[in-house]
């Protein structure tokens, strides 16, 4: 905050003493979307081992005000119509609006319980369980991990979750990516804006952009068809003009003649012609 800008120019300027008191706040928009990203990577490492199956372990994770980064066990890419039960799952979860409850236990009682604790990690007598409930969805939660990091209150907080990469990053360690609330509505708006660039250079509407691509793909076949055989056609016709000059020698005939203009790719068709005479 401004107060304490002013506080770090007078360290800067050699006026802040040891013992000084210098007031501090927390970026609120920062720490509410680092909440929002956060209970949103838990509620995907749960939407991962149900959409891929229960072999998911976290790898990794990264956790930021502008996005989230979770890395994962499996052994191939995820489709993208995996990515899309993800979204819905997670999205779902989201819109139940369940009351995250964050509840410290023996470490014991919180593994019995069915948290989930990262491999390798050591925790202490006491730890901090974060559970997403799911009595809205059918089930007593949808979410529970020993975490100690800041969460939202409610589900619904998060606002929309949104997938905005997918890749590998060792060998059989995936990565996604993904942004929330205003994050996700700004990589929608990023979406619909190049949608709308590619309608306006293809001239077709929205729905109507495979179909139009689908047809210029045909075109582009049928041009290369063309111009296929236009090159043979052009071939053969110099091989005839060439082969009026070939000499025998033995029982060979041998042509030998420049050909200028004529390049790597455009020599296989006189050659092919030539064969055929």
């Amino acid at each position: 905050n401004e107060g304490f800008a002013l506080h770090v120019g007078r360290l800067e300027a050699g006026t802040l003493s040891v013992g000084d008191k210098v007031p501090a706040a927390v970026d609120r928009a920062a720490r509410d979307a680092t909440r929002r990203n956060h209970t949103a990577t838990h509620l995907l490492h749960e939407a991962l081992k149900r959409v891929l199956g229960h072999h998911v372990q976290q790898k990794g994770s990264l956790v930021s005000p502008d996005r989230l980064r979770f890395d994962f066990s499996h052994g191939k890419p995820v489709a993208a119509e995996e990515v899309a039960r993800l979204e819905a799952l997670v999205n779902g979860w989201v819109l139940a609006n369940e009351d995250v409850d964050t509840t410290e236990m023996g470490t014991d009682q919180a593994k019995a319980s069915g948290a989930v604790a990262l491999f390798g990690e050591n925790y202490g007598d006491r730890v901090r369980v974060v559970t997403v409930p799911g009595v809205a969805t059918g089930g007593p939660w949808v979410s529970r991990e020993l975490c100690g990091g800041t969460h939202v209150r409610r589900a619904g907080d998060i606002g929309t979750f949104r997938v905005t990469s997918e890749g590998a990053v060792a060998s059989g360690v995936r990565r996604l990516e993904a942004v929330t609330g205003l994050g996700a509505v700004a990589a929608a708006s990023a979406d619909r804006d190049r949608l709308r660039d590619l309608s306006a250079m293809l001239k077709a509407p929205a729905d109507q952009l495979g179909p139009r691509i689908e047809a210029l793909q045909d075109e582009v076949r049928d041009l290369r068809k063309l111009a296929d055989q236009a090159a043979a056609a052009a071939g053969a016709a110099k091989a005839q003009g060439l082969l009026a000059r070939a000499v025998t020698i033995g029982t060979t005939k041998v042509v030998f003649a420049d050909v200028p203009g004529v390049d790597g790719k455009a020599i296989r068709p006189l050659w092919d012609a030539l064969a055929l005479l």
